[in-house]
């Protein structure tokens, strides 16, 4: 199997929270620009 040494999983764990954060902007962005085009 494979195994991550404490600061990998840290890297590994602030990667995936940074790419949410990213998708969450992204959505929210999609919803500013759909609420324009509704106007």
């Amino acid at each position: 199997t494979f195994h991550l040494s404490p600061t990998e999983k840290e890297v590994v764990y602030e990667y995936f929270d940074t790419m949410i954060h990213y998708c969450q902007e992204w959505k929210d962005m999609k919803n500013y620009v759909a609420t324009w085009e509704v106007k």
